[in-house]
Protein backbone atom coordinates (compact mmCIF):
# COMPACT_ATOMS: atom_id res chain seq x y z
CA UNK A 1 0.00 0.00 0.00
CA UNK A 2 2.97 2.39 0.93
CA UNK A 3 4.83 3.73 -2.73
CA UNK A 4 8.35 5.15 -1.42
CA UNK A 5 8.41 6.76 -4.57
CA UNK A 6 5.57 9.16 -4.25
CA UNK A 7 6.55 9.89 -0.74
CA UNK A 8 10.06 10.96 -2.26
CA UNK A 9 8.45 12.70 -5.00
CA UNK A 10 6.23 14.37 -2.14
CA UNK A 11 8.89 15.24 0.19
CA UNK A 12 10.95 16.64 -2.82
CA UNK A 13 7.68 18.94 -4.02
CA UNK A 14 7.07 20.26 -0.47
CA UNK A 15 10.03 19.79 1.53
CA UNK A 16 11.06 23.26 1.32
CA UNK A 17 7.93 24.90 2.20
CA UNK A 18 7.91 22.45 5.03
CA UNK A 19 11.00 23.74 6.26
CA UNK A 20 10.22 27.61 5.82
CA UNK A 21 6.99 27.04 7.94
CA UNK A 22 8.50 24.88 10.50
CA UNK A 23 11.41 27.71 11.03
CA UNK A 24 9.18 30.61 10.89
CA UNK A 25 6.68 28.87 13.31
CA UNK A 26 9.38 28.25 15.40
CA UNK A 27 10.87 31.23 15.28
CA UNK A 28 7.56 32.84 16.31
CA UNK A 29 7.33 30.72 19.13
CA UNK A 30 10.77 31.66 20.74
CA UNK A 31 10.17 34.84 19.94
CA UNK A 32 6.74 34.61 22.15
CA UNK A 33 7.93 32.47 24.94
CA UNK A 34 11.21 34.52 25.34
CA UNK A 35 9.29 38.15 24.97
CA UNK A 36 6.79 37.47 27.37
CA UNK A 37 8.91 35.57 29.85
CA UNK A 38 11.19 38.43 30.27
CA UNK A 39 9.34 41.41 29.90
CA UNK A 40 7.16 43.35 32.19
CA UNK A 41 4.08 41.04 31.89
CA UNK A 42 4.74 38.64 34.06
CA UNK A 43 5.93 41.85 36.78
CA UNK A 44 2.68 43.51 36.22
CA UNK A 45 0.68 40.40 37.33
CA UNK A 46 3.20 39.56 39.98
CA UNK A 47 3.02 43.06 41.16
CA UNK A 48 -0.77 42.86 40.73
CA UNK A 49 -1.09 39.53 42.68
CA UNK A 50 0.97 40.64 45.58
CA UNK A 51 -1.29 44.18 46.48
CA UNK A 52 -4.38 42.06 46.31
CA UNK A 53 -2.60 39.61 48.31
CA UNK A 54 -1.41 41.47 50.99
CA UNK A 55 -4.41 44.08 50.99
CA UNK A 56 -6.67 40.76 51.81
CA UNK A 57 -4.37 39.83 54.75
CA UNK A 58 -4.15 43.07 55.89
CA UNK A 59 -7.97 43.34 55.87
CA UNK A 60 -8.35 40.11 57.66
CA UNK A 61 -5.95 40.67 60.44
CA UNK A 62 -7.59 44.31 60.74
CA UNK A 63 -11.18 42.84 60.57
CA UNK A 64 -10.09 40.26 63.37
CA UNK A 65 -8.52 42.85 65.45
CA UNK A 66 -11.73 45.38 65.72
CA UNK A 67 -13.81 42.28 66.06
CA UNK A 68 -11.80 40.88 69.27
CA UNK A 69 -11.32 44.27 70.75
CA UNK A 70 -15.10 45.17 71.01
CA UNK A 71 -15.68 41.51 72.20
CA UNK A 72 -13.27 42.02 74.74
CA UNK A 73 -14.55 45.52 75.75
CA UNK A 74 -17.75 44.49 75.79
CA UNK A 75 -17.14 41.06 78.22
CA UNK A 76 -14.77 43.69 80.18
CA UNK A 77 -18.08 46.37 80.60
CA UNK A 78 -20.28 42.97 81.04
CA UNK A 79 -17.81 42.00 83.80
CA UNK A 80 -17.84 45.10 85.62
CA UNK A 81 -21.83 45.07 85.83
CA UNK A 82 -21.87 41.58 87.06
CA UNK A 83 -19.69 42.55 89.66
CA UNK A 84 -21.15 45.11 91.28
CA UNK A 85 -24.66 42.94 91.24
CA UNK A 86 -23.02 40.26 92.78
CA UNK A 87 -20.90 42.15 95.31
CA UNK A 88 -23.79 43.68 96.52
CA UNK A 89 -26.22 40.28 96.65
CA UNK A 90 -23.11 38.49 98.12
CA UNK A 91 -22.69 41.40 100.84
CA UNK A 92 -26.73 40.79 101.44
CA UNK A 93 -26.53 37.62 101.87
CA UNK A 94 -23.24 37.97 104.46
CA UNK A 95 -25.61 41.05 106.35
CA UNK A 96 -28.44 38.52 106.98
CA UNK A 97 -26.01 35.42 108.24
CA UNK A 98 -26.70 35.38 112.14
CA UNK A 99 -22.70 34.88 112.91
CA UNK A 100 -22.61 38.19 110.77
CA UNK A 101 -24.80 39.81 113.49
CA UNK A 102 -23.11 38.05 116.00
CA UNK A 103 -20.21 39.03 114.82
CA UNK A 104 -21.23 43.05 114.98
CA UNK A 105 -22.68 42.36 118.39
CA UNK A 106 -19.35 41.84 120.19
CA UNK A 107 -18.18 44.67 118.63
CA UNK A 108 -21.11 46.86 119.92
CA UNK A 109 -20.55 45.43 123.33
CA UNK A 110 -16.76 46.23 123.04
CA UNK A 111 -17.70 50.08 122.77
CA UNK A 112 -18.10 50.60 119.16
CA UNK A 113 -21.15 51.93 117.89
CA UNK A 114 -23.72 50.05 115.55
CA UNK A 115 -22.47 51.89 112.11
CA UNK A 116 -18.95 51.52 112.83
CA UNK A 117 -19.59 47.85 114.14
CA UNK A 118 -20.94 47.12 110.93
CA UNK A 119 -18.27 49.10 108.58
CA UNK A 120 -15.87 46.99 110.47
CA UNK A 121 -17.09 43.58 110.03
CA UNK A 122 -17.40 44.49 106.54
CA UNK A 123 -14.47 44.99 106.48
CA UNK A 124 -13.40 41.79 107.41
CA UNK A 125 -15.50 40.29 105.43
CA UNK A 126 -14.45 41.94 102.42
CA UNK A 127 -11.55 39.90 100.34
CA UNK A 128 -14.48 36.55 101.03
CA UNK A 129 -17.64 38.46 99.37
CA UNK A 130 -15.06 40.06 96.54
CA UNK A 131 -14.04 36.60 95.89
CA UNK A 132 -17.15 34.98 95.93
CA UNK A 133 -18.60 37.79 94.24
CA UNK A 134 -15.87 37.57 91.08
CA UNK A 135 -16.19 34.00 90.88
CA UNK A 136 -20.37 34.47 90.26
CA UNK A 137 -18.94 37.31 88.16
CA UNK A 138 -17.01 35.40 85.72
CA UNK A 139 -19.79 32.37 85.29
CA UNK A 140 -22.24 35.39 84.76
CA UNK A 141 -19.58 36.76 81.94
CA UNK A 142 -18.92 33.09 80.59
CA UNK A 143 -23.06 32.89 80.03
CA UNK A 144 -23.30 36.10 78.44
CA UNK A 145 -20.74 35.12 76.25
CA UNK A 146 -22.31 31.62 75.06
CA UNK A 147 -26.00 33.60 74.86
CA UNK A 148 -24.98 36.20 72.75
CA UNK A 149 -22.76 34.42 70.41
CA UNK A 150 -25.39 32.06 69.72
CA UNK A 151 -27.59 35.26 68.87
CA UNK A 152 -24.68 36.89 67.07
CA UNK A 153 -24.19 33.08 65.15
CA UNK A 154 -28.27 33.27 63.95
CA UNK A 155 -27.67 36.28 62.86
CA UNK A 156 -24.63 36.07 60.82
CA UNK A 157 -26.31 33.00 59.01
CA UNK A 158 -29.64 33.88 59.09
CA UNK A 159 -30.44 31.00 60.46
CA UNK A 160 -32.77 30.92 63.86
CA UNK A 161 -32.01 27.09 64.11
CA UNK A 162 -28.85 27.07 65.22
CA UNK A 163 -27.96 25.71 68.68
CA UNK A 164 -24.98 25.77 70.90
CA UNK A 165 -24.09 22.36 68.71
CA UNK A 166 -23.82 23.88 65.87
CA UNK A 167 -20.36 25.26 64.32
CA UNK A 168 -21.29 28.44 63.63
CA UNK A 169 -21.85 28.98 66.91
CA UNK A 170 -18.56 27.15 68.31
CA UNK A 171 -16.70 29.80 65.92
CA UNK A 172 -18.08 32.47 67.29
CA UNK A 173 -17.97 31.33 71.16
CA UNK A 174 -14.59 30.68 70.89
CA UNK A 175 -13.34 33.46 70.08
CA UNK A 176 -15.26 35.59 72.09
CA UNK A 177 -14.91 33.57 75.02
CA UNK A 178 -11.00 33.19 74.26
CA UNK A 179 -10.91 37.66 73.63
CA UNK A 180 -12.91 38.08 76.92
CA UNK A 181 -10.69 35.52 79.18
CA UNK A 182 -7.45 36.76 77.78
CA UNK A 183 -7.79 40.33 78.40
CA UNK A 184 -9.60 39.83 82.17
CA UNK A 185 -7.29 36.69 82.83
CA UNK A 186 -9.36 35.78 85.91
CA UNK A 187 -6.76 33.93 88.52
CA UNK A 188 -3.89 34.17 85.89
CA UNK A 189 -5.29 31.38 83.71
CA UNK A 190 -4.47 32.93 80.66
CA UNK A 191 -1.32 33.93 81.61
CA UNK A 192 0.45 31.27 78.82
CA UNK A 193 -1.66 33.98 75.98
CA UNK A 194 0.89 36.59 77.20
CA UNK A 195 4.32 34.42 78.37
CA UNK A 196 4.62 31.90 75.40
CA UNK A 197 4.76 35.34 73.50
CA UNK A 198 7.40 36.79 75.36
CA UNK A 199 4.90 39.57 76.68
CA UNK A 200 4.60 40.84 79.94
CA UNK A 201 1.88 39.42 82.04
CA UNK A 202 -1.24 42.25 82.69
CA UNK A 203 -1.78 43.55 86.58
CA UNK A 204 -4.84 41.70 87.96
CA UNK A 205 -7.74 43.43 86.86
CA UNK A 206 -8.68 46.04 88.81
CA UNK A 207 -11.55 45.85 90.84
CA UNK A 208 -10.65 47.34 94.26
CA UNK A 209 -12.07 50.18 93.13
CA UNK A 210 -15.64 48.83 93.00
CA UNK A 211 -15.57 47.01 96.16
CA UNK A 212 -14.62 50.50 98.17
CA UNK A 213 -17.77 51.78 96.24
CA UNK A 214 -19.71 49.15 97.14
CA UNK A 215 -18.47 49.46 101.11
CA UNK A 216 -19.66 52.60 101.49
CA UNK A 217 -21.98 54.79 103.70
CA UNK A 218 -25.01 53.39 101.59
CA UNK A 219 -23.98 49.72 101.27
CA UNK A 220 -26.34 48.70 98.67
CA UNK A 221 -25.24 52.63 96.46
CA UNK A 222 -25.55 50.95 92.80
CA UNK A 223 -25.67 54.74 91.14
CA UNK A 224 -22.19 55.45 92.99
CA UNK A 225 -20.52 51.97 91.47
CA UNK A 226 -22.87 52.65 88.08
CA UNK A 227 -21.29 55.99 87.78
CA UNK A 228 -17.72 54.74 88.17
CA UNK A 229 -18.17 51.49 85.78
CA UNK A 230 -19.16 54.25 83.05
CA UNK A 231 -16.52 57.10 84.28
CA UNK A 232 -14.26 58.14 81.67
CA UNK A 233 -11.63 56.71 83.86
CA UNK A 234 -12.94 52.81 83.57
CA UNK A 235 -13.52 53.11 80.26
CA UNK A 236 -9.74 53.97 79.33
CA UNK A 237 -8.81 51.39 81.87
CA UNK A 238 -11.18 49.01 80.03
CA UNK A 239 -10.33 50.16 76.63
CA UNK A 240 -6.15 49.95 77.02
CA UNK A 241 -6.45 46.57 78.42
CA UNK A 242 -8.69 45.21 75.61
CA UNK A 243 -5.91 47.07 73.36
CA UNK A 244 -2.98 45.56 74.95
CA UNK A 245 -4.59 41.42 74.84
CA UNK A 246 -6.20 41.40 71.72
CA UNK A 247 -3.03 43.07 69.44
CA UNK A 248 -1.40 39.91 71.49
CA UNK A 249 -3.78 37.65 70.51
CA UNK A 250 -3.98 38.10 67.62
CA UNK A 251 -1.18 38.75 66.38
CA UNK A 252 -0.16 35.17 68.15
CA UNK A 253 -3.37 33.24 66.33
CA UNK A 254 -2.33 34.27 62.86
CA UNK A 255 1.08 33.73 63.41
CA UNK A 256 0.41 30.35 64.60
CA UNK A 257 1.23 27.38 62.19
CA UNK A 258 -2.46 25.60 62.31
CA UNK A 259 -3.69 29.61 60.57
CA UNK A 260 -0.34 29.52 58.86
CA UNK A 261 -1.70 26.42 57.11
CA UNK A 262 -5.25 27.25 56.74
CA UNK A 263 -4.36 31.02 54.88
CA UNK A 264 -1.49 29.13 52.69
CA UNK A 265 -4.73 26.34 51.41
CA UNK A 266 -6.48 30.17 50.70
CA UNK A 267 -3.52 31.92 49.12
CA UNK A 268 -2.44 28.60 46.74
CA UNK A 269 -5.15 30.30 43.94
CA UNK A 270 -2.24 32.75 43.80
CA UNK A 271 0.42 30.52 43.80
CA UNK A 272 1.86 31.85 46.76
CA UNK A 273 4.13 29.33 49.12
CA UNK A 274 5.45 29.37 52.43
CA UNK A 275 8.56 31.49 51.29
CA UNK A 276 6.66 34.05 49.78
CA UNK A 277 4.26 34.85 52.10
CA UNK A 278 7.41 35.03 54.70
CA UNK A 279 8.47 37.66 52.33
CA UNK A 280 5.61 39.72 52.70
CA UNK A 281 6.83 40.27 56.24
CA UNK A 282 3.43 39.09 58.41
CA UNK A 283 5.83 38.22 61.56
CA UNK A 284 4.27 38.52 65.09
CA UNK A 285 6.03 42.09 65.44
CA UNK A 286 4.52 43.59 62.45
CA UNK A 287 1.25 42.10 62.78
CA UNK A 288 0.74 43.20 66.50
CA UNK A 289 2.19 46.32 65.26
CA UNK A 290 -0.68 46.80 62.46
CA UNK A 291 -3.33 45.96 64.77
CA UNK A 292 -2.51 48.40 67.44
CA UNK A 293 -2.18 51.16 64.48
CA UNK A 294 -5.63 50.31 63.15
CA UNK A 295 -7.40 49.77 66.74
CA UNK A 296 -6.68 53.41 68.05
CA UNK A 297 -7.48 54.26 64.76
CA UNK A 298 -10.59 53.07 64.73
CA UNK A 299 -11.79 53.84 68.57
CA UNK A 300 -11.09 57.04 67.59
CA UNK A 301 -13.45 57.62 64.81
CA UNK A 302 -16.03 55.52 66.43
CA UNK A 303 -16.05 58.09 69.13
CA UNK A 304 -16.10 61.10 67.40
CA UNK A 305 -18.81 59.85 65.62
CA UNK A 306 -20.98 58.84 68.17
CA UNK A 307 -20.76 62.05 70.14
CA UNK A 308 -22.26 63.28 67.02
CA UNK A 309 -25.67 61.16 67.18
CA UNK A 310 -28.60 62.92 67.00
CA UNK A 311 -29.78 62.44 70.27
CA UNK A 312 -33.53 62.46 69.04
CA UNK A 313 -33.22 58.82 67.98
CA UNK A 314 -35.17 56.39 68.94
CA UNK A 315 -33.33 53.78 70.98
CA UNK A 316 -33.84 51.19 67.55
CA UNK A 317 -33.13 54.21 65.46
CA UNK A 318 -29.83 54.91 67.19
CA UNK A 319 -28.81 50.91 67.53
CA UNK A 320 -29.04 51.21 63.34
CA UNK A 321 -27.14 54.17 63.00
CA UNK A 322 -24.88 52.53 65.51
CA UNK A 323 -24.04 49.85 63.20
CA UNK A 324 -24.06 52.00 59.95
CA UNK A 325 -20.92 54.08 61.30
CA UNK A 326 -19.22 50.80 62.39
CA UNK A 327 -19.75 49.40 59.23
CA UNK A 328 -18.62 52.53 57.61
CA UNK A 329 -15.35 52.74 59.84
CA UNK A 330 -14.35 49.05 59.64
CA UNK A 331 -14.72 49.60 55.64
CA UNK A 332 -12.30 52.86 55.91
CA UNK A 333 -9.56 50.94 57.85
CA UNK A 334 -9.81 47.22 56.76
CA UNK A 335 -11.18 47.54 53.68
CA UNK A 336 -9.17 46.77 50.62
CA UNK A 337 -8.89 48.53 47.35
CA UNK A 338 -11.63 46.28 45.46
CA UNK A 339 -13.97 46.20 48.28
CA UNK A 340 -13.68 50.52 47.63
CA UNK A 341 -14.03 50.01 43.97
CA UNK A 342 -16.89 49.25 41.91
CA UNK A 343 -17.16 45.51 41.42
CA UNK A 344 -17.08 45.23 37.68
CA UNK A 345 -13.55 47.16 38.49
CA UNK A 346 -12.72 45.01 41.54
CA UNK A 347 -13.82 41.66 39.78
CA UNK A 348 -11.86 42.84 37.04
CA UNK A 349 -8.68 43.59 38.93
CA UNK A 350 -8.91 39.85 40.56
CA UNK A 351 -9.18 38.20 37.66
CA UNK A 352 -5.75 39.50 36.47
CA UNK A 353 -4.17 39.06 39.47
CA UNK A 354 -4.96 35.36 39.54
CA UNK A 355 -4.45 35.27 35.72
CA UNK A 356 -1.40 33.20 34.42
CA UNK A 357 -0.66 35.67 31.67
CA UNK A 358 2.58 33.74 30.36
CA UNK A 359 0.40 30.61 29.77
CA UNK A 360 -2.57 32.63 28.53
CA UNK A 361 -0.05 34.74 26.01
CA UNK A 362 1.67 30.79 25.48
CA UNK A 363 -1.13 28.66 25.36
CA UNK A 364 -4.43 30.33 24.28
CA UNK A 365 -3.15 33.35 21.90
CA UNK A 366 0.17 31.56 20.25
CA UNK A 367 -0.96 27.87 20.01
CA UNK A 368 -4.41 28.12 19.70
CA UNK A 369 -4.46 31.48 17.02
CA UNK A 370 -1.25 32.51 15.97
CA UNK A 371 0.97 29.73 16.13
CA UNK A 372 -1.74 27.64 13.86
CA UNK A 373 -2.07 30.35 11.35
CA UNK A 374 0.61 29.33 9.30
CA UNK A 375 0.71 25.24 9.60
CA UNK A 376 -2.89 25.46 8.22
CA UNK A 377 -1.52 28.01 5.22
CA UNK A 378 0.70 24.96 4.54
CA UNK A 379 -1.96 22.04 5.75
CA UNK A 380 -4.09 23.58 2.85
CA UNK A 381 -2.12 24.16 0.32
CA UNK A 382 -0.27 20.41 0.63
CA UNK A 383 -3.33 18.59 1.27
CA UNK A 384 -4.49 19.86 -1.90
CA UNK A 385 -1.34 19.45 -4.06
CA UNK A 386 -1.18 15.96 -2.66
CA UNK A 387 -4.49 14.88 -4.67
CA UNK A 388 -6.99 17.07 -6.00
CA UNK A 389 -3.63 19.65 -7.65
CA UNK A 390 -2.36 16.44 -9.51
CA UNK A 391 -5.89 15.46 -10.70
CA UNK A 392 -6.35 18.64 -11.85
CA UNK A 393 -3.14 18.97 -13.61
CA UNK A 394 -3.27 16.01 -15.22
CA UNK A 395 -0.16 14.54 -13.39
CA UNK A 396 -2.75 11.60 -11.45
CA UNK A 397 -2.53 9.33 -14.77
CA UNK A 398 0.42 9.25 -15.00
CA UNK A 399 1.20 8.09 -11.47
CA UNK A 400 -2.01 5.48 -11.95
CA UNK A 401 -0.60 4.69 -15.31
CA UNK A 402 2.22 2.59 -13.63
CA UNK A 403 1.56 -0.49 -11.02
CA UNK A 404 0.69 2.38 -8.24
CA UNK A 405 -3.06 1.54 -6.82
CA UNK A 406 -5.69 4.47 -5.96
CA UNK A 407 -5.39 3.04 -2.31
CA UNK A 408 -1.88 3.26 -2.58
CA UNK A 409 -1.85 6.55 -3.58
CA UNK A 410 -4.67 7.86 -0.59
CA UNK A 411 -2.62 5.66 1.95
CA UNK A 412 0.98 7.22 0.82
CA UNK A 413 -0.17 10.78 0.59
CA UNK A 414 -2.26 10.84 3.51
CA UNK A 415 0.84 9.35 5.39
CA UNK A 416 3.10 12.51 4.12
CA UNK A 417 0.43 14.59 5.17
CA UNK A 418 0.43 13.73 8.71
CA UNK A 419 4.08 13.06 9.43
CA UNK A 420 4.93 16.49 7.97
CA UNK A 421 2.73 17.78 10.51
CA UNK A 422 3.58 15.60 13.58
CA UNK A 423 7.14 16.77 12.75
CA UNK A 424 6.21 20.12 12.25
CA UNK A 425 5.14 20.03 16.28
CA UNK A 426 7.54 17.87 17.59
CA UNK A 427 9.85 20.74 16.08
CA UNK A 428 7.69 23.00 18.33
CA UNK A 429 7.57 21.29 21.14
CA UNK A 430 11.30 21.13 20.92
CA UNK A 431 11.46 24.84 20.60
CA UNK A 432 8.95 25.11 23.51
CA UNK A 433 10.73 22.85 25.72
CA UNK A 434 13.99 24.89 25.30
CA UNK A 435 12.80 28.45 25.19
CA UNK A 436 11.01 27.66 28.64
CA UNK A 437 14.06 26.14 30.10
CA UNK A 438 15.58 29.47 29.61
CA UNK A 439 12.80 32.19 30.94
CA UNK A 440 12.46 32.97 34.35
CA UNK A 441 8.74 33.20 35.17
CA UNK A 442 5.89 32.25 37.90
CA UNK A 443 3.78 30.73 35.56
CA UNK A 444 1.35 27.03 36.19
CA UNK A 445 2.56 26.00 33.21
CA UNK A 446 4.75 23.18 32.62
CA UNK A 447 6.69 20.73 30.94
CA UNK A 448 4.08 18.18 31.01
CA UNK A 449 1.47 20.75 29.99
CA UNK A 450 3.46 22.55 27.31
CA UNK A 451 3.55 18.50 25.44
CA UNK A 452 -0.34 18.54 25.78
CA UNK A 453 -1.01 22.01 24.11
CA UNK A 454 1.30 21.16 21.57
CA UNK A 455 -0.52 17.44 21.23
CA UNK A 456 -3.64 19.50 21.27
CA UNK A 457 -2.57 21.94 18.43
CA UNK A 458 -1.23 18.87 16.09
CA UNK A 459 -4.72 17.35 16.74
CA UNK A 460 -6.37 20.59 15.61
CA UNK A 461 -4.58 20.66 12.05
CA UNK A 462 -4.87 16.86 12.21
CA UNK A 463 -8.71 17.54 11.97
CA UNK A 464 -8.38 20.15 9.50
CA UNK A 465 -6.13 18.04 7.05
CA UNK A 466 -8.39 15.50 7.69
CA UNK A 467 -11.19 17.78 5.95
CA UNK A 468 -8.96 19.13 3.35
CA UNK A 469 -8.01 15.69 2.63
CA UNK A 470 -11.52 14.86 2.12
CA UNK A 471 -12.29 17.83 -0.08
CA UNK A 472 -9.02 17.07 -2.11
CA UNK A 473 -10.47 13.47 -2.70
CA UNK A 474 -13.92 14.53 -3.89
CA UNK A 475 -13.27 17.24 -6.05
CA UNK A 476 -11.50 16.85 -9.31
CA UNK A 477 -10.32 20.98 -9.33
CA UNK A 478 -8.09 22.69 -6.93
CA UNK A 479 -10.29 25.95 -6.69
CA UNK A 480 -12.90 24.10 -5.44
CA UNK A 481 -11.27 21.77 -3.02
CA UNK A 482 -9.34 25.15 -1.93
CA UNK A 483 -12.50 26.82 -1.77
CA UNK A 484 -14.19 24.33 0.63
CA UNK A 485 -11.71 22.37 3.02
CA UNK A 486 -9.67 25.59 2.93
CA UNK A 487 -11.94 28.16 3.73
CA UNK A 488 -13.81 25.85 6.47
CA UNK A 489 -10.09 25.68 7.95
CA UNK A 490 -9.75 30.09 7.81
CA UNK A 491 -13.29 30.17 8.76
CA UNK A 492 -12.15 28.02 12.11
CA UNK A 493 -9.51 30.04 12.61
CA UNK A 494 -10.79 33.47 12.69
CA UNK A 495 -13.85 32.10 14.54
CA UNK A 496 -11.69 31.42 16.97
CA UNK A 497 -9.66 34.88 17.15
CA UNK A 498 -13.45 36.14 17.71
CA UNK A 499 -13.89 34.07 20.25
CA UNK A 500 -11.01 34.61 22.11
CA UNK A 501 -12.15 37.78 23.15
CA UNK A 502 -15.40 36.64 24.55
CA UNK A 503 -13.74 33.57 26.58
CA UNK A 504 -13.08 33.47 29.92
CA UNK A 505 -9.57 33.72 29.52
CA UNK A 506 -9.63 37.29 28.86
CA UNK A 507 -10.30 39.52 31.61
CA UNK A 508 -13.67 40.27 31.83
CA UNK A 509 -13.07 43.96 31.52
CA UNK A 510 -12.19 44.35 28.00
CA UNK A 511 -14.47 40.60 27.49
CA UNK A 512 -17.22 41.19 24.89
CA UNK A 513 -19.49 37.92 26.03
CA UNK A 514 -21.41 37.97 22.84
CA UNK A 515 -18.33 36.62 21.22
CA UNK A 516 -18.06 33.88 23.14
CA UNK A 517 -20.96 32.35 20.62
CA UNK A 518 -18.04 32.22 17.86
CA UNK A 519 -16.46 29.30 19.95
CA UNK A 520 -19.38 26.89 19.66
CA UNK A 521 -18.66 26.82 15.33
CA UNK A 522 -15.06 26.46 15.26
CA UNK A 523 -13.55 22.90 16.06
CA UNK A 524 -10.45 24.91 17.51
CA UNK A 525 -12.24 24.87 20.73
CA UNK A 526 -12.47 21.69 21.35
CA UNK A 527 -8.33 22.10 22.16
CA UNK A 528 -9.19 23.73 25.53
CA UNK A 529 -5.83 24.91 26.78
CA UNK A 530 -7.66 26.24 30.08
CA UNK A 531 -8.76 22.65 31.45
CA UNK A 532 -4.74 21.43 30.33
CA UNK A 533 -3.69 24.21 32.04
CA UNK A 534 -5.49 23.59 34.76
CA UNK A 535 -4.58 19.94 35.30
CA UNK A 536 -8.06 18.48 34.62
CA UNK A 537 -9.27 15.72 32.62
CA UNK A 538 -11.88 16.97 30.90
CA UNK A 539 -10.02 18.10 28.01
CA UNK A 540 -9.02 14.86 26.62
CA UNK A 541 -12.89 13.94 25.34
CA UNK A 542 -12.04 17.30 22.33
CA UNK A 543 -8.75 15.90 21.61
CA UNK A 544 -10.68 12.62 21.13
CA UNK A 545 -13.21 13.82 18.94
CA UNK A 546 -10.63 15.83 17.17
CA UNK A 547 -8.96 12.60 16.41
CA UNK A 548 -11.80 11.24 15.14
CA UNK A 549 -12.89 13.95 12.76
CA UNK A 550 -9.21 13.67 11.61
CA UNK A 551 -9.66 9.59 10.71
CA UNK A 552 -12.87 10.00 9.52
CA UNK A 553 -11.83 12.46 7.03
CA UNK A 554 -9.05 10.49 5.97
CA UNK A 555 -10.62 7.43 5.69
CA UNK A 556 -13.55 8.48 3.74
CA UNK A 557 -11.45 10.65 1.78
CA UNK A 558 -9.36 7.71 0.53
CA UNK A 559 -12.74 5.14 -0.16
CA UNK A 560 -14.31 8.13 -2.30
CA UNK A 561 -11.25 8.55 -4.73
CA UNK A 562 -11.21 4.89 -4.62
CA UNK A 563 -14.52 4.38 -6.54
CA UNK A 564 -14.67 8.09 -8.47
CA UNK A 565 -14.69 8.57 -12.04
CA UNK A 566 -11.12 10.53 -12.74
CA UNK A 567 -10.77 12.57 -15.79
CA UNK A 568 -7.92 11.10 -17.08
Amino acid sequence: MFSKALFKQSIKANGIMWIIITFAVCFMLSCVMLISGTSTISEVKTSVSDTIIKEEIDSTIKKNEIAMYNMAYVGETKFDEYFVIEYQNTLTKEMEDPSFLQKVGQKVIGGMSQADAVKATIAELSTKIATDAYINAINDVTNYVSDASLTQAKKTNNNDSLTKDSDEYKEIYNQFFGSVMATINPNHKADNTYTDNNEVVPADYELEELAKLAISDKLLDEDKATEYINSSERVNYRSNRAIYSTNILVAANTTSPEALTKLLEILSNYGVTLDKYLSYGYNYDNIKRMCEKSIKIYITEYNDELAHLDPTLTPEEKQNKIDEINDKIILEIAGTLLNKLPNEVSDAIEEIGRMDLYALIVGSIFFKIAGLLLPIIYMIMVSNSLIVGQVDSGSMAYVLSTSTKRRSVTFTQSIFMVSSLLLMFIATTITSFICFAIVDVETDLTYGKLALINLGAFLVLFAMSGINFFTSCIFDRSKRSMAIGGGLSIFFLVATMLGLFGSKVIPSVVRIKALDNFNYVSIISLFNVVKILDGKASFIPGLIILLVIGLIGYIAGSIIFKKKDLPL
